[in-house]
């Protein structure tokens, strides 16, 4: 769990947390190409996150999630 990414939700998108703040489920994976798998799935981060919500781009998620680990 310490070397995954988790992703949350904020405003019904899924978003990288990266600190763990966000309440709510969260949702893990492990690398970029896991993402990319996931959102593939029909409703998998529904699923994971018993909600509706917005996958969006998996480039633009892994894309903050690189972001967030350079800081």
């Amino acid at each position: 769990k310490g070397s995954m990414v988790r992703l949350g939700v904020l405003e019904g998108r899924v978003v990288p947390d990266l600190d763990g703040r966000l309440g709510g489920r969260g949702a893990y994976v492990c690398n970029e190409m896991c993402l990319k798998e996931a959102c593939k799935r029909k409703d998998a981060f529904n699923r994971a996150f018993k909600a509706r919500v917005e996958q969006g781009d998996p480039d633009a998620i892994w894309e903050k999630v690189r972001e967030g680990r350079h800081k």
